[in-house]
């Protein structure tokens, strides 16, 4: 191929992109060479010289000779390695993401990186993710739930369960019909609020479990604007319901867990030196199974009736283990 400037530019960056880094530093020769057998652009060194003072002056961050002691290496890349390897791990690790779209992402994203980097990580870095929802309609899902909400229509659905078969299957024949609002991430699932126009209130429902989504043309509801995460923080484990407040009398071997859950705002009375009370906002079964888990350590205080129903709840968990 004959030398073409522009092309020689961006031919220089692909390669310094895709073959160095701060540990992997390229020699004039070496690019080069890769420019020949990638791309077929042959150039000579000076010309070399002259595209990388070019990506300088471009914004690009490419490392002086002098500065890498043994080559050039590209210093400036559109995401960071330490970036790169949390998104890399946040989405391997996320169940709602189905494997094959997960590795694509995971791909895309490593691309960023020198061919060190991908190497080293997918030699290092994780194992098969057993527990990934296999949705193959996930991501169609998520746009045509975006473009709905975006262009404030209402969407219908099929809504899923297991059965005894392990299998998803539709958890009635009729669609679901929703006015979508929100789209939030929460307790490692991705959930969709919207409004049921029978109940007139918010309900949430996993995306990785809605299909055959369907936009209407019917407009959505307008509704009072509010923090989704707001919505969702008081949902506990996303159970829905009515909320009430309720004052929980805590050890402090879980103060860590609670302010995890409910952020710094939660208030903190101590009591005595091993326990602290804290008053949150939930729904009934969400505070319930919230008690069940911490049940060495969490003690709900009030409202007396769910207290009473506490009592319910474990009185005949016992019962099964007499």
């Amino acid at each position: 191929m004959n030398y073409n400037k522009k092309l020689s530019v961006i031919a220089v960056y692909l390669i310094l992109k895709k073959y160095s880094d701060e540990n992997h530093p390229m020699r004039t020769s070496e690019i080069i060479a890769k420019l020949d057998s990638e791309y077929g652009v042959q150039i000579e060194r000076r010309t070399l010289y002259s595209d990388l003072k070019l990506l300088r002056e471009l914004g690009i961050e490419v490392s002086e000779y002098t500065e890498a002691n043994k080559g050039y290496y590209l210093e400036d890349r559109v995401l960071e390695l330490p970036e790169v390897l949390l998104l890399c791990n946040v989405i391997h690790a996320s169940h709602f993401v189905p494997s094959k779209h997960s590795n694509d992402l995971i791909e895309k994203l490593l691309l960023t990186q020198s061919e060190y980097i991908q190497e080293r990580y997918h030699h290092a870095v994780y194992l098969k993710n057993l527990r990934k929802k296999e949705n193959q309609e996930f991501f169609l899902n998520f746009q045509t739930l975006f473009e709905a909400i975006d262009q404030k229509v209402c969407i219908s659905f099929d809504y899923m369960k297991y059965n005894h078969n392990k299998e998803l299957v539709n958890k009635r024949d009729k669609k679901y019909e929703l006015h979508p609002y929100y789209l939030v991430y929460m307790h490692d699932k991705a959930y969709l609020i919207g409004m049921n126009e029978k109940y007139n209130e918010l309900s949430h429902y996993r995306i990785d479990k809605m299909q055959n989504i369907e936009k209407l043309e019917k407009p959505v509801i307008k509704v009072e604007t509010q923090d989704p995460y707001e919505y969702a923080k008081n949902k506990l484990y996303m159970y829905g319901g009515d909320e009430l407040e309720v004052t929980l009398k805590c050890h402090n071997r879980i103060l860590d867990d609670m302010i995890d859950t409910f952020g710094k705002e939660i208030p903190i009375e101590k009591v005595g030196e091993d326990y602290f009370l804290t008053t949150i906002q939930s729904s009934e079964q969400g505070v319930i199974y919230l008690a069940m888990q911490y049940s060495e350590y969490m003690e709900i205080v009030k409202p007396r009736e769910l207290r009473s129903k506490m009592v319910d709840v474990l009185t005949k968990a016992l019962k099964k283990y007499e």
